[in-house]
């Protein structure tokens, strides 16, 4: 049986929710995160269960605090872990070599540095069904 993925988005939006009266949905933290919108700034000042707080400051919380996941645990996706792990879902493989004594992307996809490819590499949660792609472990899921 294959293992659910938590995603840092899910996470962090859950710290949101402990920090304000609702929890924002998720494509509202993903395009956030992503730097699409400021939207979820505002969301977070009209929710404010602290009066003092300012609402960047409340995201900023929130940031750290998914981020601080239990270790030890693949599935608990890095924020930049989660970028790479939906485009190996949606998109399939993604090409690397072994060049000079370390892997390398050539092609890096949109909305990622090669350092998230090589990372998520050591992360347990990728399969290399060749020598030059990576792909999503079957034994994890979103």
């Amino acid at each position: 049986m294959a293992i659910k993925l938590v995603p840092f988005t899910t996470r962090f939006a859950d710290a949101i929710g402990l920090l304000c009266t609702e929890t924002p949905s998720i494509e509202l933290c993903r395009e956030w995160l992503d730097d699409r919108s400021d939207d979820l700034q505002e969301w977070v000042i009209d929710r404010l269960r602290l009066s003092w707080a300012q609402g960047i400051g409340v995201i900023d919380a929130a940031r750290l605090l998914a981020g601080e996941a239990e270790e030890g645990r693949p599935e608990f996706l890095t924020e930049r872990g989660e970028v790479v792990a939906r485009h190996l879902a949606a998109s399939g493989p993604i090409a690397v070599v072994f060049k000079r004594n370390k892997w390398r992307a050539p092609q890096v996809p949109e909305g990622m540095i090669e350092h998230d490819i090589i990372s998520f590499m050591s992360s347990g949660l990728c399969v290399r069904p060749d020598n030059n792609t990576i792909g999503l472990s079957p034994d994890y899921v979103f």
